[in-house]
C-alpha cells in the first residue's frame, strides 16, 4: 500500500479523549508522528478561530523526508464532515495523505479527496470511540483523478510569508513538488512554528503581510518537535508542582487558624475560669463576713 492515513481531531467523547488526538496513523506514518501532530496543531490553529478564520481550510503539501509526501487539510467538522456539534464545544480536525512511489504527484486542493477519511471520522463521532490500529484498511485507492500538471512557469514565489490570495494560493501550491507549500494558515505565528519545522518551505496566511522569516536556526523538524514537547512538559510540571504548594499553603493556612481558634477557645475558657473564681471568692468572703458579723457585734 503506497497510500496511507492520518486523522488528527478532537470529538464527541466523555473525558479528556473528547480533546485533540491522533485518530488514524497508519503504521507507515508512525515514524512521522511526532512531526505530524506539530503540523496539525498549526493548521487547526483553534484558539485563533474566530469570525473569518472559524470555517478557514487551511494546506499543506510537501516531503516529509526523500520519500514520503504528504497532502494534508484541516477545517472545522461541521463544514467539511456536514455534522453538528450538538451542544459540544468548536470541533476540527486535519485529514492527510502519505503517498509514496507513482502515487506522488501534485494534487489538487480538493477536500473531496479525503471521503474516505471523512467516513471514519463521521463514524468516530457517531459510535464514539477512535478506530483500532488495522481497522477499515484502505487498500486499491486510485486518487489519480486529483492529480493535476505542476505549472510552475509563473514569477518565483519571493517572501516566504504572503498573503493568502487564489493567485498566490496557486502559484505556491505548484512548488509543492520541490519544496514544503502551506496556504491559508490562520497567523503570522503559525507559519512562523511552521518554518522551524519546514525552514525551505513557503507559506501564505490570513494577515495581510509580506516577509521573510528565517526558520533555519532549528536542526531538523523533530528536534524542534521535541524543544517544544520538552518546554509543554516544562510547564505542566511546574503548573502542578505550583498547584501542589498552593494546596499545602492553604492546609497550612487552614491548620494555623484552627490552631489560633483553638488558642483563643482556651484563652477565653481560662479568663471565664478566673472570673468564676473571683466570684466565688467574693462570695465566700461575704458569706465568712455575714456568718461572722454578729459575733463582732457581740464582742463589741
Amino acid at each position: 500500500m503506497a497510500v496511507y492515513r492520518w486523522i488528527y481531531a478532537n470529538a464527541k467523547m466523555e473525558g479528556n479523549r473528547k480533546d485533540y488526538h491522533v485518530r488514524i496513523c497508519d503504521p507507515a506514518l508512525e515514524s512521522y508522528k511526532e512531526i505530524l501532530i506539530l503540523l496539525s496543531n498549526r493548521l487547526l490553529s483553534t484558539n485563533k478561530r474566530y469570525g473569518e478564520a472559524e470555517r478557514q481550510v487551511c494546506w499543506f503539501a510537501g516531503y516529509l523526508d526523500e520519500k514520503t509526501y504528504v497532502v494534508a487539510m484541516g477545517g472545522d467538522q461541521k463544514e467539511l464532515l456536514n455534522i453538528s456539534p450538538d451542544g459540544y464545544r468548536s470541533q476540527h480536525c486535519v485529514l492527510a495523505y502519505g503517498f509514496t512511489g507513482a502515487d506522488v504527484r501534485l494534487y489538487k486542493r480538493s477536500d473531496r479527496m479525503f471521503e474516505p477519511l471523512k467516513d471514519i471520522m463521521r463514524e468516530i463521532q457517531q459510535t464514539g470511540r477512535d478506530m483500532e490500529p488495522g481497522e477499515k484498511q484502505m487498500t486499491g485507492m486510485d486518487f489519480s483523478f486529483y492529480g493535476q500538471s505542476p505549472q510552475d512557469d509563473g514569477p518565483k514565489f519571493g517572501p516566504n510569508i504572503r498573503k493568502s490570495t487564489n493567485e498566490n494560493d496557486d502559484s505556491l501550491w505548484n512548488q509543492s513538488m520541490r519544496r514544503p507549500v502551506m496556504t491559508g494558515i490562520i497567523s503570522v505565528e503559525d507559519a512562523k512554528k511552521l518554518l522551524k519545522l519546514f525552514p525551505d518551505g513557503c507559506i501564505t496566511v490570513m494577515e495581510d503581510v509580506e516577509l521573510t522569516y528565517n526558520g533555519k536556526g532549528a536542526e531538523s523538524g523533530k528536534s524542534v518537535l521535541r524543544e517544544l514537547e520538552e518546554r509543554e512538559e516544562r510547564k505542566k510540571r511546574e503548573k502542578e508542582k505550583a498547584d501542589k504548594e498552593l494546596e499545602e499553603l492553604k492546609r497550612q493556612v487552614k491548620d494555623s487558624q484552627k490552631e489560633l481558634e483553638e488558642l483563643k477557645a482556651a484563652r477565653q475558657k481560662k479568663n471565664n475560669m478566673g472570673a468564676l473564681l473571683w466570684f466565688i471568692a467574693v462570695l465566700i468572703f461575704f458569706a465568712l463576713l455575714v456568718l461572722f458579723l454578729p459575733a463582732i457585734y457581740e464582742g463589741v
